[in-house]
């Protein structure tokens, strides 16, 4: 009655090399193509904007500790790049 699950990290670990493998071999056979470039370039420009964010939110104050105040603004970031992506 007492006996706690242990749960591992080789089994999701093992998953995600699997994940990449598949699609690393998928790619090399037949390559993804058809994003324009303008869709990567934005794209690109957002995933700059976002580590240029998170990471003086993970430095400062607590660290390692997800506040109400950082999700929102992580929030309305997010929503603000999927919502025209969306329409």
């Amino acid at each position: 009655m007492g006996k706690h699950r242990r749960t591992t990290t080789a089994a999701a670990t093992t998953t995600t090399a699997a994940t990449a493998a598949t699609m690393a071999t998928a790619t090399s056979i037949i390559p993804i193509g058809g994003i324009e470039k303008s869709t990567l370039f934005n794209d690109m420009l957002w995933v700059i904007l976002f580590s240029a964010i998170i990471l003086p939110l993970a430095y400062f104050g607590k660290r390692n500790v997800l506040t109400r105040k950082k999700g929102i603004i992580l929030l309305v970031l997010y929503l603000t790049f999927i919502i025209p992506l969306l329409s």
